[in-house]
């Protein structure tokens, strides 16, 4: 049989539980709501690819210099209270042509944050350098980059999407879209 000050220490302990729970899940410590899905990422099919060719050349596979792919994308996320940051990782191969000499092949690609009404919010320009060391004929590459994208709303992330693709010219888009039709 329990007495009154066995009763009042259990009164006691319950209360400094429940004041311990309350302090806690106001931290968020004990939250266990799933955050919103990372926004999107996707390559751009037309800029997926690039072919470099010797400059005046009739860009037959004779003249080609060397040419890339963007081959996927990865990474994760991370909300806060005022957006997300998305660490993207991209990930390219490039292989050589019969008309290089230099054994290297820059490239230019860009990461584009677009808005839930697909416009472009934001659009980073970068470059990379593929490296045919020891007469290699192919390489990969892998990129890392941080995109923040601020947030009235963490329910709104998944409304965005950040796209990759090369950055081409309209006569390299124009041959990337005949060799796709072939």
């Amino acid at each position: 049989m329990l007495g009154a000050a066995s009763v009042r220490s259990l009164g006691i302990r319950g209360m400094t539980v429940a004041a311990i729970a309350l302090v806690l899940s106001s931290c968020g410590i004990l939250d266990r709501s799933q955050p919103p899905a990372c926004p999107r990422v996707s390559i751009i099919g037309d800029a997926a690819r690039v072919a470099k060719f010797r400059p005046g050349s009739r860009q037959d596979l004779t003249d080609l210099l060397f040419e890339a792919e963007i081959t996927g994308l990865g990474g994760d996320c991370l909300y806060d209270e005022d957006g997300v940051t998305v660490d993207l990782t991209v990930f390219m191969t490039g292989a050589r042509g019969p008309a290089d000499l230099s054994r290297a092949g820059n490239v230019d690609y860009f990461i584009a944050i677009v808005g839930p009404d697909r416009e472009i919010l934001v659009k980073e320009g970068l470059s990379l350098r593929f490296d045919f060391a020891d007469n290699r004929t192919r390489a990969a590459l892998t990129d890392e980059v941080e995109q923040r994208i601020p947030l009235r709303s963490r329910a709104r992330g998944p409304e965005y999407e950040i796209m990759v693709g090369f950055q081409l010219t309209a006569d390299e888009i124009e041959q990337t879209r005949r060799r796709r039709a072939q």
